[in-house]
């Protein structure tokens, strides 16, 4: 496999998970110079300049956004909210921005113009992301952290602000309709859930500033667990990287068995080699990302999903002590169900159907295709990854007596 060369967005990624702001800004000014209508850089700029309490900063992209897509929910409620503080009425103000626009669009919007998002606490509060890529096992162990004492865990929040839209699937909210329907149930109480409201899922996609401390205080704790696991995620979510991360991880043979069972079955040969070939890449880059590029206020430990399933007490203490976290080994038997979101459906499922009594047993050796395993062991950077993160491991180990 050749290294394909590194591109402009995922540079900007990473600048954003060191929190270095001066080559966020000259890799953004960069991009916007050639594309100024690109959404994901001025989306990022906004919701930065916006935790960093520069908000005439923010105001241009929020503006240029809306002034692309009328029914961007979270662009309009910005422009609006602007000449709100600077005093005019609501309805002067969403005329300013709702002009086009459907009926329960403006009305959604008319909603958080009333009742504007207030400052969440932020003293004494703590966020631990869950880092990773899919079926790390990050749904078990999202679920054992929000069970430890103190602890409330919200699964994977971006769900919180998508849903299930007619003829598109799952995206960002449409509040240009009826949009509770579309909601992603919490994984407990499912639609009728009275914490992860309509209200306040609304109120959450119109201004993400401080994500998970807003989060925290509807969970009604000072120490929440989150599992985005995604680099791009975590830094949409919260800019600044005000939280604790746990990167979590399996061996890529048994990261890729996890993935191929979610592949299209009945494909030829070369379908599913070429799916390979882009996992090893994917996982290599994510986990690459994770390694060198990730520098979050907070502290960073790193764990094998492979080695918390052989030895579990020892491992998850191994875990909480590295993060500050109160261990409680009960949790390894009954995992206290709380008001998560998302997450692996099947594991969610095997949780419930065993009452949250944790199935936690030794993974089997993954029966992989003899051409897939060669694949992974021809990537050299694979390989260089694979070390980093067991050497990663051990350090986590050997903070336990």
């Amino acid at each position: 496999m050749t290294q394909q060369p590194e591109s402009q967005t995922t540079r900007f990624i990473k600048a954003r998970m060191r929190r270095d702001w001066s080559a966020v800004d000259e890799i953004a000014n960069d991009i916007l110079r050639r594309r100024p209508e690109h959404e994901l850089v001025r989306r990022a700029l906004a919701r930065m300049r916006d935790e960093m309490n520069r908000r005439d900063e923010a105001l241009p992209h929020w503006r240029a956004l809306q002034a692309v897509n009328p029914k961007d929910f979270e662009a309009a409620y910005h422009v609006a909210h602007a000449m709100r503080s600077d005093g005019a009425s609501v309805d002067a103000a969403l005329a300013s921005v709702a002009g086009d626009v459907p009926p329960a669009f403006a009305g959604n919007l008319r909603a958080v113009l009333a009742d504007p998002p207030k400052a969440p606490r932020q003293d004494g509060v703590r966020s631990v992301m869950i880092c990773g890529v899919s079926y790390c096992g990050s749904t078990l162990f999202d679920r054992l952290l929000g069970s430890l004492p103190g602890v409330a865990s919200i699964g994977e929040s971006h769900w919180l602000v998508k849903g299930k839209v007619p003829g598109v699937g799952y995206d960002l909210l449409d509040f240009a309709r009826d949009f509770a329907d579309d909601m992603v149930k919490c994984s407990v109480c499912g639609k009728k859930c009275e914490v992860l409201t309509a209200e306040f899922r609304r109120a959450l996609a119109a201004d993400r500033t401080n994500w998970y401390f807003r989060i925290a205080e509807r969970l009604g704790t000072q120490l929440l667990g989150a599992c985005d696991k995604n680099p791009a995620k975590i830094v949409d979510n919260d800019p600044l990287l005000r939280l604790d991360a746990l990167v979590l991880f399996k061996s890529l043979p048994q990261a890729w068995w996890s993935e191929l069972q979610k592949r299209k079955p009945g494909q030829d040969e070369a379908y599913y080699l070429a799916e390979c070939e882009r996992y090893v890449t994917t996982w290599s880059q994510s986990y690459a990302m994770f390694l060198e590029s990730f520098s979050p206020q907070g502290k960073v430990a790193f764990l094998s999903f492979e080695e918390f399933v052989r030895a579990p007490a020892q491992v998850l203490s191994a875990a909480c002590e590295a993060l500050s976290l109160p261990f409680d080994e009960e949790v390894l038997k009954f995992a206290r169900p709380g008001h998560a979101i998302g997450g692996n459906d099947k594991a969610v499922r095997r949780l419930k159907t065993a009452h949250y009594a944790p199935d936690i047993t030794p993974l089997e050796l993954p029966p992989l295709p003899e051409s897939h395993a060669r694949i992974i062991a021809q990537s050299v950077e694979t390989e260089r990854v694979s070390g980093l993160l067991q050497a990663a491991h051990a350090r986590t180990m050997r903070r336990t007596p």
